[in-house]
């Protein structure tokens, strides 16, 4: 802990900021309250973040943010400004649909779940193209069809264990390590190909809307 709070006293804060405006410019909230983010150092101990996530994990409170880092992964600075557009984006989507829109159009299905991880990680993606997370890898042909198959059994579930498992991995179950990123990501780039429009107007598409404009749809 002593080791990483000395890594972290020499973050660069001005470089920061502006990367952080970067992604609030590409993405107006319309909303008026203040957002608050707080970083943390993260316990070395998590290997899966320092591994496969350098050492960066991100979570949306109520509209503020916390970002849990881990400064003695490889590259963690850089990793800092996506982590926070994916969950920046998150709290715009969650304003847009759950106080503006009143929850209208929400099922709390891994559908919605899995197509609201997919715009967020595009949105960062589009700002930061140099960076490839481990998290959205892509499958062969024959594993995305053996994958989506067992997908589509839980699509309109909303039984949260069941969310975790189809999100993140399972193994027992022979779920690959956060597979359920990887297909919200494609989902949302099939959509994109075929209805070009900016982040801002894709927050307005229900989910179910931005399904059916996928290759996964009726297959």
């Amino acid at each position: 802990m002593k080791k990483q709070l000395l890594i972290l006293s020499e973050l660069d804060v001005a470089d920061l900021k502006s990367k952080f405006t970067l992604v609030t410019n590409a993405l107006p909230s319309g909303d008026d309250d203040l957002m608050l983010v707080a970083l943390y150092p993260l316990c070395d101990s998590n290997k899966i973040v320092k591994e496969r996530q350098n050492g960066i994990v991100g979570a949306s409170v109520f509209g503020n943010m916390v970002i849990s880092i881990n400064p003695l992964a490889d590259d963690w600075q850089e990793w800092i400004p996506f982590v926070f557009a994916h969950e920046y984006h998150h709290n715009i989507w969650g304003h847009n649909w759950y106080v503006v829109r009143s929850g209208k159009d929400l099922d709390g299905s891994f559908l919605q779940y899995m197509i609201t991880e997919g715009q967020a990680d595009l949105f960062a993606m589009s700002l930061f193209p140099d960076l490839t997370s481990q998290w959205n890898q892509p499958f062969d042909k024959d594993k995305e069809e053996m994958l989506w198959e067992q997908i589509k059994s839980i699509l309109y579930s909303v039984d949260l264990k069941i969310h975790e498992a189809y999100m993140f991995g399972d193994k027992e179950k022979g779920l690959p390590w956060c597979m359920g990123y990887s297909f919200g990501r494609m989902i949302v780039t099939d959509y994109l190909q075929k209805n070009a429009m900016t982040f801002s107007q894709l927050l307005n598409i229900p989910a179910k809307q931005i399904f059916e404009g996928s290759r996964f749809y009726n297959s």
